[in-house]
């Protein structure tokens, strides 16, 4: 009987053993994935452009901004303020730039107008500048050049 009980016990630590509890270790790219899941909610994204009461007569502008599905789109300014509120869904990369081509043939002024702003806004309206900058007619060519190459790009991230 002895021999029976010494030759099961190692059987029986092995078991004991073996069957213990096995902590798994966490997988770090599991959690990882936890804490960098994302919550989608809607947000109201506008999109604005102003601008003094010259420069439609000195340029043809063109909004480009980022629409609800995430994509470039345009649209002529005719008017300013340029206006556009889209519905999103979040996390949105929201971006507005300004196309520019000089008029050629514009109506000769004592003084222009001039100057542009560009804003995002996610979290409600807000007023926006409208441009008081003016200029005599002899710099008019010169500010067009110059326009022309100035980056009015914003960009957003709404998370």
């Amino acid at each position: 009987m002895k021999n029976l009980i010494l030759l099961l016990l190692p059987i029986v630590m092995l078991l004991l053993v073996s069957c213990g509890t096995n902590p798994q270790k966490a997988d770090p790219n599991k959690e990882q994935e936890k804490t960098e899941a994302v919550t989608t909610k809607t947000s109201e994204v506008t999109y604005v452009i102003t601008g003094g009461v010259d420069m439609l007569s000195l340029f043809i502008l063109t909004a480009v901004y980022t629409d609800a599905s995430g994509k470039k789109a345009t649209e002529s300014i005719t008017t300013f303020p340029w206006v556009k509120t889209i519905s999103v869904t979040t996390p949105f990369n929201a971006i507005l730039d300004v196309e520019k081509i000089p008029i050629v043939d514009y109506a000769v002024k004592e003084k222009y107008g001039v100057e542009i702003h560009t804003a995002i806004s996610f979290s409600g309206f807000q007023s926006y500048d409208t441009g008081k900058s003016t200029i005599g007619a002899d710099k008019v060519k010169d500010y067009q050049k110059k326009f022309v190459e100035r980056n009015f790009k914003k960009e957003e991230t709404i998370k």
